[in-house]
């Protein structure tokens, strides 16, 4: 049994409980690294990866 992945909604919660630096990884869709990019705070990194070309 494995833990299920988080969800937007976690992700906000969690900026919520923490002000300091935050960084989301793993993210593969272009309309979930617009999420990300909204739900992130000034100091706050996401790092997008996917498949090149």
């Amino acid at each position: 049994m494995g833990t299920p992945p988080p969800t937007w909604e976690d992700v906000a919660w969690l900026r919520e409980q923490w002000d300091g630096p935050f960084m989301l990884k793993g993210v593969t869709r272009i309309d979930d690294a617009k999420r990300a990019v909204d739900a992130a705070s000034p100091r706050s990194q996401c790092r997008i990866t996917g498949q090149q070309p």
